[in-house]
């Protein structure tokens, strides 16, 4: 079978691009042609730059990790009442409470009654899922007990969205700080500053360096507003060239971070920990189940490590010596994933592993919650009150010139 990246519109003008398996192009086009789509491209997807790929990445809708938990303990249900898979398609799509996931079921009822199978289906209409959502599907299609796979993969996003709340609801007020002092910095730039200049002005005095610098930034985007724009734009435009690099340099910068860089590690690592357990639930080989999921969670640190483990697992060896060679990685996975491989208990193992990575992560982000929340208001504070002062003393200064 041969992957292909299609883009095209529904019949009522709706934009829809994803990647679909065919024996051949021809297949491919009549396939989804079928399917009431007007293709305007389909190619192949080894021939198809990677510039294509990062802009279907950067716009294609992501959907909210607590829709995707309801969807998985949903099809979990659904999968233990031992339904057809048209009709969980159909419940799903009934029941479904955002447009994307509605969307997403109505296309595979589309794909499953085209002959396509149920993970297929969900790998071509399920753009906006996460990546391990996608890779426990599969696997729940593979073993005998998809409800367990399912509801695990349900605990797992449900606790996800929990740290991801904590952390957003952090940001919050330092946010609002932000947008408060540039609403503070604008009105002195463009009003404050200009009213006050002509009073030092009209006595010959000099004008306080502070009102002058406001008055430079507002002539410069005055003068210059569509050459900063274009400038602007012309930056962000390189960025969206260069993303997949300026993001994993990006990445690079912040895992060396002292508070956020653990946290990010340990996520990372948590994930890819709780993948494996849950492959190796659904008795797929460590090899395969390390493979797979460096594959589905490549964009993880600690990635290219489980891939390397699954290709000395696969020549008979032990992959725990690939892991203990990398300092970042803590004591206790190392210990454990080696007893684990020499006793045969892996699958036992990686799940209290993971669960003990989580609850680090979450206590992790809990302590930084509390140090970064004031941490981040004393430095926006700060600087709204700096811009203050400046002003007040230009407006003080007003006085001398009665003298």
């Amino acid at each position: 079978m041969k992957r292909f990246r299609y883009t095209g519109f529904s019949a009522d003008g709706k934009r829809d691009s994803s990647v679909v398996e065919f024996a051949t192009e021809v297949q491919a086009w009549e396939s989804l042609t079928g399917l009431g789509l007007t293709i305007v491209e389909l190619v192949p997807v080894d021939r198809d730059v990677a510039r294509s790929n990062m802009f279907a990445s950067l716009f294609s809708k992501t959907i909210p990790l607590s829709s995707q938990a309801d969807v998985a303990e949903q099809l979990s249900v659904l999968f233990g009442a031992k339904l057809q898979a048209t009709e969980i398609v159909d419940v799903v799509a009934q029941g479904a409470e955002t447009i994307a996931i509605k969307q997403c079921f109505e296309k595979m009822g589309r794909l499953l009654a085209d002959g396509a199978t149920f993970s297929g289906a969900f790998e071509q209409a399920g753009t906006g899922f996460s990546p391990l959502f996608h890779a426990m599907l599969r696997v729940s299609q593979s073993t005998s007990n998809p409800v367990m796979v399912l509801q695990k993969l349900g605990l797992h996003l449900r606790r996800q969205q929990k740290l991801q709340a904590q952390l957003s609801g952090a940001l919050v007020y330092p946010i609002i700080l932000l947008f408060g002092g540039i609403g503070v910095f604008l009105l002195v730039v463009f009003y404050l500053a200009p009213s006050l200049a002509p009073m030092f002005v009209s006595q010959s005095r000099e004008v306080p360096a502070a009102i002058g610098v406001f008055l430079t930034i507002g002539r410069a985007v005055t003068d210059y507003g569509v050459q900063i724009l274009l400038g602007l734009i012309c930056i962000i435009g390189t960025g969206l060239l260069f993303a997949t690099r300026i993001a994993s340099f990006l990445r690079r910068v912040v895992l060396k971070l002292p508070v956020v860089g653990p946290i990010l590690r340990d996520t990372a690592l948590a994930r890819l920990t709780r993948s494996l357990n849950m492959m190796l639930e659904s008795d797929i080989p460590l090899a395969q189940a390390l493979r797979d999921t460096a594959t589905n969670l490549n964009q993880d640190v600690f990635a290219p490590l489980f891939a390397e483990a699954s290709e000395v697992v696969e020549t008979g060896s032990f992959g725990a010596p690939i892991f203990a060679q990398n300092g970042k990685i803590p004591v206790v996975f190392k210990e454990l994933f080696k007893i684990g491989e020499r006793t045969n208990s892996l699958t036992t193992i990686t799940g209290s592993l993971a669960t003990a990575l989580e609850d680090r992560v979450e206590r992790q982000a809990q302590q930084a919650v509390v140090l970064i929340t004031p941490l981040l208001t004393l430095i926006m504070g700060g600087a709204i009150a700096l811009l203050i002062y400046s002003i007040m003393e230009a407006i003080l200064s007003i006085n001398d010139l009665a003298f």
